[in-house]
């Protein structure tokens, strides 16, 4: 069975990320896919066990490249941009709560057949 096209691709490996943050973590999903200007929070969830905000970037490929690699210093201060702004806005109740930003990292060899690599903290906003 072949890897779907780049567009699905993607949309695939969020959804694979979506079910491991609900059913593996035990997390809450506040909200996927939410988007800021040009900028996109693929997961927004909540750990219930310790009130935390966890706003997760998705990386998928089935190519030779890690996944999570593909994050630089302009996506995580545009992913920090864009969860300021949500927290500004429709996230107010979590306005106090820790904070943090997660990588998911999904290679995917078919459509069945994958490896997810969860970073924890895997980047930090600069105060």
């Amino acid at each position: 069975m072949p890897v779907p096209p780049r567009q699905a691709l993607g949309k695939l490996g969020e959804q694979i990320a979506v079910d491991f943050v609900r059913n593996q973590l035990g997390w809450r999903i506040v909200a996927t896919n939410w988007k800021y200007k040009n900028y996109e929070i693929d997961i927004i969830a909540e750990d219930p066990k310790t009130s935390t905000i966890i706003f997760v970037e998705v990386k998928t490929t089935s190519g030779r490249y890690l996944p999570e690699q593909q994050i630089n210093s302009r996506k995580e201060n545009a992913l920090i941009e864009a969860a300021h702004f949500w927290l500004n806005s429709e996230g107010k109740e979590y306005k106090n709560r820790e904070l943090r930003f997660d990588v998911i990292a999904v290679h995917l060899f078919r459509p069945d057949k994958y490896r997810i690599m969860h970073c924890k903290d895997a980047f930090y906003p600069i105060q």
